[in-house]
């Protein structure tokens, strides 16, 4: 018993002085015997610092810029419009050939010609954004950027009861902060594989042989029907529209290549649905989850 008494006497003097040099340590003071006086000064506590982690809540959309390879659909598409004298004019011939084709309109004409969007709607044509009027978007803002593209969806809402889903940038000018912008409006950015460029009014015939030598599976067509004279453009499609369908395409909207590109395993569908995984986003979200743990 007696070893018993002694062992736990010097537990306890062992604990006893242990927990007075934890305090003397805290204090920042120890005194160690027969030995000079250290001083410890105590180190502030450093906070973690958590990252400036900003998550992307809406995925990039991808850039639709051709359709399926493998099969013998093009999209023509119109731009810059709708414009009193050729705008009709154009609907014209679609409808003399049977065609549907896309119209990115311009905001601030279809404000001034409603019901020219309207026709194109009825007509069973597609009508896309292509911003209020029609500014290089890279040069802007990112506030800017999305008034340009929110107030033509509003406008296009407010006069056709559709909400587009297409988003065009003016003069193809497209950067991440035009494409983030248009995905979080719910719109895939789509430019074209076939500029005849027709908007430097070269001559119908030429216009003519410029597409009809570029036309592949697949090809989005950009042409115009508004920002200047289009009588060109106008004339090149009586030509365009019957060769390329005696050629044995057949035209579609962007909306219908589009749902092609996701029942297909062409590389163009391939792209075109990878690339609406948006790794950073994707990167930046787990951290933060992580981070909130």
């Amino acid at each position: 018993m007696k070893k018993i008494a002694i062992m736990l006497l010097t537990l306890i003097i062992s604990l006893t002085l242990f927990g007075t040099a934890v305090v003397a340590y805290a204090n920042g003071t120890i005194t160690l015997p027969s030995q000079t006086q250290v001083t410890v000064t105590p180190q502030p506590t450093v906070q973690p610092t958590q990252p400036d982690v900003t998550p992307t809540s809406v995925p990039l959309k991808p850039i639709l810029s051709e359709g399926d390879s493998t099969k013998p659909e093009i999209a023509l598409t119109i731009d810059d419009g709708p414009h009193p004298t050729y705008t009709p004019q154009v609907l014209s011939i679609l409808q003399q050939y049977g065609v549907h084709a896309t119209f990115f309109v311009v905001g601030e004409n279809v404000q001034r010609y409603p019901s020219l969007v309207q026709q194109e709607l009825a007509a069973g044509h597609l009508v896309g954004n292509h911003s209020w009027d029609h500014p290089d978007l890279t040069t802007l803002s990112a506030d800017a950027i999305h008034k340009e593209i929110s107030e033509t969806s509003d406008i296009l809402q407010q006069t056709t009861g559709v909400q587009p889903a297409f988003f065009r940038p003016p003069y193809g000018a497209i950067n991440d902060e035009v494409q983030a912008q248009a995905s979080q409006l719910g719109l895939t950015s789509t430019t074209w594989s076939v500029d005849p460029k027709d908007w430097q009014t070269p001559g119908t015939q030429v216009i003519i042989n410029r597409v009809l030598n570029q036309v592949e599976n697949g090809s989005i067509i950009l042409m115009h029907d508004g920002g200047d004279n289009r009588s060109e453009s106008v004339a090149a499609l009586e030509t365009i529209i019957p060769t390329l369908q005696q050629r044995g395409y057949q035209f579609v909207t962007i909306q219908q290549m589009a749902n092609e590109l996701q029942q297909t395993n062409s590389p163009a569908a391939t792209n075109f649905i990878t690339a609406s995984i948006n790794l950073p986003a994707l990167v930046a979200d787990i951290a933060l989850f992580i981070i909130r743990l």
